[in-house]
């Protein structure tokens, strides 16, 4: 394969459960970002220096699956001049908490997984195989095997004795996701942010760089791009101008860098 391949996975109810993204190369340093789903990623040869923050480095090299949980502050640097063979597949966040339901009884929220990389030489292979058959389509039951590959991690690498401490971590910032969601197209501020939920700027500046490693601004501008690629990736015929517009960035070249720097792709070749 030479080519970047990007492959939506859909429910029989037209709910997206996962998104698979394949490039022959990955040459790129990305900004510090996040994904709002579960993201798991190997390579076939190579290494990827991940700096997760706040304060954990790990490297990725072939045979070894990186996990990052959903909105888990990361940067990744390729190491040597090329890294061939990169897959990324990102599964539905909610999709993982139903999971999760199923093993661990009655949750609102992810239980994050413990690991940062899973050296295990099987798992790395059932994952592969995987990738594989969604960019193959040649597997009806996909969803059947993906839900079982995650049941295998999530029994022995997550950890249910941190649910009620994530939960009360989480009702702030629940509160204000819901605010930014909402006001994602308008120019929100750390003060519109204290005034909604109540809370000073500088306590919800703590809890953000705690829970995120990011700014309550860094965090918004991730938000603003995860928005931007759905509506590219759920658009026929792509207006950048548009997409900037809805999105709320000022314009579309601050739109377009912002997007190259969280992907590694222009808007345009995301759509390929």
């Amino acid at each position: 394969m030479d080519k970047n391949i990007i492959k939506q996975l859909v429910d029989t109810d037209g709910h997206i459960f996962a998104e698979l993204k394949y490039s022959p190369e990955y040459l790129s340093k990305l900004s510090k970002h996040s994904h709002e789903n579960l993201d798991l990623v190997i390579i076939d040869t190579g290494e990827i220096k991940i700096d997760f923050y706040p304060n954990t480095i790990k490297h990725l090299h072939q045979n070894k699956i990186a996990i990052f949980n959903p909105q888990q502050v990361h940067i990744t640097k390729n190491c040597k001049e090329a890294i061939l063979q990169y897959y990324s597949l990102l599964i539905d966040t909610q999709w993982c908490i139903e999971l999760q339901k199923e093993l661990f009884g009655d949750i609102d929220s992810f239980v994050p997984i413990d690991e940062y990389i899973l050296a295990d030489k099987d798992t790395y292979d059932n994952f592969k195989t995987i990738c594989k058959l969604i960019i193959a389509d040649k597997n009806q039951n996909i969803k059947k095997i993906l839900k079982e590959f995650l049941i295998s991690i999530f029994k022995v690498h997550c950890t249910p004795t941190q649910i009620q401490e994530i939960k009360t971590e989480n009702i702030l910032l629940e509160k204000v996701e819901t605010f930014i969601s909402a006001n994602l197209d308008n120019q929100i501020s750390i003060d519109d942010i204290s005034e909604y939920v109540g809370y000073s700027s500088a306590h919800i500046s703590r809890i953000f760089k705690k829970k995120f490693g990011l700014t309550p601004h860094a965090y918004i501008v991730d938000k603003k791009v995860h928005k931007a690629k759905d509506m590219i990736l759920n658009s026929e015929n792509v207006n950048l101008a548009e997409v900037a517009n809805e999105s709320g960035f000022y314009d579309q070249s601050h739109f377009v860098k912002t997007f190259k720097k969280a992907y590694s792709l222009s808007p345009n070749a995301y759509k390929k």
